[in-house]
C-alpha cells in the first residue's frame, strides 16, 4: 500500500462548512478504486490531517497527478479549497512486516 499524509490548513471561519466539505471530498475519496483507505483528523483548530492508503503508487499518480483525474475532480465538487489549502504531503510506500 502506498500512503500519504496530506496536511490542510484551514482558511475559512465557517467551521460547519469546512467540516461538512471536507466529508464530502472523504466519501467522494472513499468510492474511488484503488483507495483502501481513508482517515483524518483535526490537528488544533485550523489544520486538518488526511491520511489515505492507495494500492499502490502507480494509482496515487492515477488519481492525484491527473489534472482531469479524480482528485482535482472531487476538489471541484465539493469546493473544499474554498475553506482550505494544501500545505504539504508526506508519501511512501508501507512497511511490509
Amino acid at each position: 500500500m502506498y500512503i500519504v499524509a496530506s496536511l490542510w490548513k484551514i482558511t475559512s471561519s465557517d467551521t460547519a462548512e469546512v467540516d461538512k466539505r471536507a466529508q464530502q471530498t472523504r466519501n467522494l475519496f472513499r468510492n474511488e478504486p484503488g483507495i483502501q483507505m481513508f482517515e483524518a483528523f483535526k490537528c488544533g483548530e485550523k489544520e486538518l490531517m488526511a491520511v489515505i492508503g492507495y494500492q499502490d503508487e502507480a494509482t496515487y499518480n492515477k488519481i492525484v497527478a491527473d489534472e482531469n483525474g479524480p482528485f482535482m475532480m472531487a476538489l471541484a465538487a465539493t469546493g473544499l479549497e474554498h475553506y482550505a489549502q494544501w500545505v504539504q504531503s508526506w508519501r511512501g510506500e508501507a512497511e511490509k512486516d
